[in-house]
């Protein structure tokens, strides 16, 4: 990508790049619903939890950028503001609804890594991130 939009400046080899990525994710797509049963419907709602937590994420980050950006805050101190925003909203968002924003594979995951985790602490993980996630021993809504 970049080698090809070299020819247009610095926005022509970005260009080139953000196609190249577009081009790679949607070919492993493709190979990945050749490969398993997913269907393309599946794939798609599969995104709609990241999705999701990107419309929420977004507009905090991007005040906080933005008014930093005008008040003239140096680079590094955008950078922190601005990830302990998306961190924070991530957190109020997890604590609200963690399916929602995690979906079933990342409760998946989640659950799985605080399976690594003394009882104790996993206790206290749950009620810090997300307390209306169930336990290991709670039946879990929809299985």
């Amino acid at each position: 990508g970049a080698l090809v939009g070299q020819a247009w400046g610095l926005g022509g080899v970005a260009t080139g790049v953000l196609l190249a990525g577009v081009l790679n994710y949607t070919l492993a797509a493709q190979l990945a619903l050749r490969l398993t049963a997913a269907t393309p419907g599946g794939f798609l709602a599969a995104h709609g939890p990241g999705l999701a937590t990107a419309a929420l994420v977004i507009p905090p980050v991007w005040l906080v950028h933005t008014g930093l950006t005008q008040l003239d805050q140096g680079a590094f101190t955008i950078l922190a503001a601005s990830t302990a925003s998306a961190a924070l909203t991530m957190l109020m968002a997890l604590r609200v609804s963690p399916r929602r924003i995690l979906g079933d594979d990342g409760i998946w995951a989640l659950e799985a890594l605080l399976a690594k985790l003394p009882h104790q602490r996993q206790r206290l993980v749950r009620s810090l991130i997300c307390p209306r996630l169930p336990g290991p021993d709670e039946p879990r809504p929809g299985v």
